[in-house]
């Protein structure tokens, strides 16, 4: 691994970018046998919920029961926790770290700032919230609205990290907040831009800085048990293998009960990636997309 050792961050020695597998018992482990009995129950289960979530739900009921968001957001999270479920999570705890201040408790429109680690992100966050998602680029501070599906398969693309959706289709942060508020959705926003190892935080895009002065933005922090289900390389396959490996995995999300307000901070920018810091008990590594970009693209180059 020496070829990659420029992507370990200088300051603190750590990796974002490089890929934490699954252990893979000896031939002989009789927990093949386990893997095996799991692989049998649990693939047919994904399969069946995933068509009904991504044909039957997202394609034909979620527009159908748009004018009742009640029904559609509780629909929408017991379908993603029963895919959680089906993928091996078995237990998903969910902490409010700090204390609700009079009017601060999450409430439609607002931001919630979340790491990004695994495709498994884009459940466990649909299952705790009635949300939308948006994607930030490394090019612009306006973000671009996209579904809960678009959001999850995004983390198996190896498209260039540098290019930028049509002008035409991003919007600033602000205005999605006002949009979401008339729909009783809260905002999701992965402001790291792709995927890591979750073992540190990278730069954040300046997609944070076209929020709202009024604005609120909470800071959510996903950690899974084992580290394997996280995907800092797109790959379909390793994603695939990594969970019928894993038996069970155990979902961690943290949240602070404080939510940072653009106008009351010097640099939401800053303010937010410290307190995702905080709350994953995690450093910042001066590491960016760009520097994703190119790791992605020597991972790919043969060496003798």
């Amino acid at each position: 691994m020496e070829k990659f050792t420029r992507w370990r961050d200088a300051g603190t020695g750590i990796a974002p970018f490089h890929p934490i597998y699954a252990e893979k018992p000896s031939i002989t482990s009789l927990k093949w046998l386990v893997i095996l009995l799991l692989a049998l129950i649990r693939i047919p289960l994904c399969i069946i919920f995933g068509l009904l979530y991504l044909v039957i739900w997202s394609a034909f009921l979620k527009n159908l029961l748009s004018f009742q968001p009640s029904i559609s957001g509780f629909l929408e999270r017991s379908f993603s926790r029963i895919l959680l479920f089906s993928l091996g999570c078995f237990r998903l705890s969910y902490t409010l770290v700090g204390t609700f201040v009079q009017g601060d408790s999450l409430q439609a429109g607002d931001i919630v700032a979340v790491n990004h680690t695994s495709p498994v992100d884009i459940l466990s966050v649909s299952s705790l919230f009635d949300c939308v998602f948006v994607q930030a680029n490394c090019k612009s501070s306006n973000v671009l609205p996209v579904s809960s599906i678009t959001a999850f398969f995004s983390c198996f693309s190896r498209l260039n990290l540098m290019l930028s959706p049509p002008k035409r289709d991003l919007r600033p942060l602000s205005e999605i907040c006002k949009d979401a508020t008339k729909n009783g959705k809260v905002v999701i926003l992965f402001p790291e831009g792709s995927t890591t190892n979750g073992r540190g935080l990278c730069k954040l895009t300046k997609c944070l800085e076209s929020a709202g002065s009024t604005d609120r933005i909470f800071c959510l922090y996903i950690r899974y048990l084992p580290a394997a289900i996280t995907l800092s390389i797109p790959s379909v396959l390793t994603f695939i293998s990594s969970i019928l490996l894993t038996t069970s995995f155990e979902t961690r999300a943290r949240m602070s009960a404080e939510p940072e307000i653009p106008k009351n901070c010097n640099n939401v920018t800053d303010d937010v990636l410290d307190k995702l810091c905080k709350l994953g008990r995690t450093r910042a590594t001066n590491l960016d997309l760009v520097e994703k970009q190119i790791y992605l693209e020597a991972k790919s180059t043969k060496y003798d």
